[in-house]
């Protein structure tokens, strides 16, 4: 896995995307593309990719739900808390409150 620090490659108001390199192949390997407000962030980095790695282990069947779960498991956090975190640093870019 790879992370690039770069919007472009994301919807208005993500933070983060996991990309899988070859659609066809998971082995090929995956491309973690991070908003660029958050490089060099070292209290953000590692929510916002515990967040996405669900995707590298159970690829498009992960959801939000199994997000959270996996990072929160991650993060040694209980999950709400994990949540609430991630959405604070979500909001950094795009200000429209977390809600389940």
């Amino acid at each position: 896995m790879s992370i690039e620090f770069n919007e472009t490659a994301l919807e208005p108001g993500e933070f983060a995307f996991m990309h899988q390199i070859d659609e066809n192949d998971p082995k090929a390997g995956f491309q973690l593309f991070i908003h660029s407000h958050f490089e060099g962030r070292e209290d953000a980095l590692p929510f916002l990719v515990s967040y996405h790695l669900v995707v590298v282990n159970y690829g498009d069947i992960a959801d939000a739900e199994e997000a959270e779960m996996f990072g929160a498991a991650l993060m040694n956090m209980d999950r709400e808390a994990y949540y609430e975190t991630v959405c604070m640093f979500a909001d950094e870019i795009a200000p429209r409150g977390c809600g389940h």
